[in-house]
């Protein structure tokens, strides 16, 4: 099993990353809230993106060798440390609980209606399991693959959805001011931005081409914030905003007006599933972070012991999503008035108190070498 993977593999799983909670939360949520402004709330969250990113980087940067398990006993100890892992990988397990429950949901109202929740759900977890079995270069390679066969089906919407748009439909602009927006910029951010927390779990030594994967990595990151602003662009020049708000999914819906010279006709299904790369990028991220979270903690050696418990996890995820989300409602409402403000928002205050122990660390360690050189 190899552990290197290129910046460029590591950045498109950033990009990929980034957009993985919006086809079945961010777009419906933040039309409702910026209305025919959403585009430009996702231009502010473009900006705003760099904010995030810098200090994940800052993290990544510190102590290059090891993961962010590893980087926690390092800074806080032994004991605590172990504490600190056991929460950040609680944040990952309620992410790949909500990934699990909308990638599936929009399977099976989208695609496959008579198919079992459970059986597709585990489905997903299987294959994912399966990629983080062969280890990350297999994932990094897989979600490459997807990365660019994504980027063929997103031109080809594009070139498609052209003729249908209406620039008069993104009138009037900005009603409530500029203000509101940058609010839902923040907001946008906290379904953009959390998943990358899994990236942590891949030291930077581990990079091929390590000295500029920062650049790689942050033009990633804001593309795939960018990219959500183009699809509001659309969704809105073709739909109007008064039909869009009617869709569960927009972003599957507005592909119906796709008509290539007669002859590309109900490619919907086809088409739309870029999306389905974006969420399946993050079920093999989470089941990988879990993998090397239950590595470090109970030491164990790469093979079939840990394959299946990282299975068993994600088939217990299953088994609870199921359950917790009983319908489409519940899971938008969760989305929109918990997570942004409770789990995501806290997520990020512990990124920003991990960068300041790292900060301390650091000026710590300059001072002991200055009082060794002056001995």
């Amino acid at each position: 099993m190899s552990n290197r993977i290129n910046a460029f593999q590591f950045a498109a799983l950033g990009l990929m990353l980034g957009n993985s909670l919006f086809i079945s939360f961010g777009i419906i949520i933040l039309l409702t809230l910026s209305k025919q402004d959403a585009w430009i709330t996702m231009l502010i969250a473009t900006l705003l993106a760099f904010i995030p990113i810098l200090i994940l980087i800052y993290i990544i940067n510190f102590k290059p060798e090891k993961n962010i398990f590893e980087k926690m006993e390092v800074l806080f100890g032994k004991i605590f440390g172990k504490v600190m892992n056991f929460i950040i990988t609680c944040y990952v397990l309620l992410m790949l609980l909500i990934i699990i429950w909308s990638t599936t949901y929009f399977v099976l109202t989208q695609y496959l209606s008579k198919v079992p929740f459970l059986f597709l759900a585990s489905l997903f977890i299987l294959v994912a399991a399966y990629a983080v079995s062969k280890g990350i270069e297999t994932i990094a390679r897989t979600n490459e693959i997807m990365f660019f066969i994504g980027c063929i089906f997103i031109l080809l919407i594009i070139i498609s959805l052209q003729p249908h748009s209406e620039i008069t439909n993104l009138k009037p602009i900005l009603v409530k001011g500029i203000t509101p927006l940058i609010g839902h910029a923040f907001l946008a951010l906290s379904y953009a931005f959390p998943p990358l927390f899994t990236l942590l779990a891949i030291p930077k030594n581990n990079l091929i081409d390590n000295k500029h994967y920062h650049k790689y990595l942050i033009i990633g990151f804001l593309i795939s914030v960018f990219f959500i602003s183009i699809v509001f662009f659309y969704l809105i020049t073709v739909n109007t905003i008064y039909l869009v708000e009617l869709f569960r999914y927009p972003g599957y819906h507005v592909q119906y007006k796709i008509d290539v010279a007669g002859f590309f006709q109900g490619v919907e299904n086809f088409l739309s599933l870029h999306w389905i790369f974006n969420t399946f990028c993050l079920i093999m991220m989470c089941l990988f972070f879990l993998s090397r979270y239950v590595k470090d903690l109970f030491k164990m050696q790469e093979g079939r012991k840990l394959n299946i418990i990282i299975l068993v996890i994600g088939l217990i995820v299953v088994y609870v999503t199921n359950y917790l989300f009983p319908n489409s409602e519940a899971g938008v409402q969760f989305m929109k008035e918990i997570y942004p403000y409770y789990i995501a928002s806290s997520l990020f205050g512990l990124l920003i108190i991990i960068m300041i122990v790292i900060f301390f660390n650091k000026r710590k360690q300059k001072e002991d070498q200055k009082t060794l050189l002056l001995n």
